[in-house]
């Protein structure tokens, strides 16, 4: 294939996935890992998609005391993004998901397609049948299995 014709292909199939979801600086790990996975399973078993990740974990703003730094530094994230998944699980900690649901919204404000993760009973019990949540998302899904196995983030590049 020409060069010239292979690197527009990959421009025009490129796709920013912003990863949204339970943020806990004391639990970082398992804030972190759900989303490392995600990462790591596309890269080894999805190849050839141009996938940008864009986690708001990986740079270092929840240890900022600015509660309007936080918010913006994620709206700018999310703006930037072509896609959102979004993990309604709290890791067993009974925090509400303030920050996630307002990506949520953000996200359907700005007409991106949402894939949201709902897997713990609790989060099930709350947020499955939820109008909000299931008119906001594109697929609800109970785990990243789920995504992969229906490649729903190819689902949107191919769009």
């Amino acid at each position: 294939m020409d060069p010239v014709k292979r690197k527009k292909m990959s421009k025009k199939n490129k796709i920013i996935v912003y990863l949204a979801g339970f943020i806990n600086s004391s639990n970082m790990k398992e804030c972190s890992a759900w989303r490392r996975s995600l990462r790591e399973t596309y890269q080894y078993r999805m190849t050839g998609y141009d996938i940008e990740w864009s986690d708001p974990t990986k740079d270092n703003v929840c240890h900022l005391t600015y509660p309007n730094a936080i918010v913006h530094h994620d709206y700018s994230l999310l703006s930037q993004s072509n896609l959102i998944i979004a993990n309604l699980d709290t890791f067993g900690y009974e925090r509400p998901l303030t920050g996630t649901i307002a990506e949520l919204a953000w996200a359907y404000q700005q007409r991106k397609p949402i894939i949201t993760i709902i897997s713990e009973d609790k989060a099930k019990e709350f947020y499955s049948n939820h109008p909000f949540i299931r008119v906001f998302s594109s697929f609800i899904v109970e785990s990243i299995d789920d995504i992969i196995k229906d490649d729903l983030i190819g689902y949107f590049i191919r769009k």
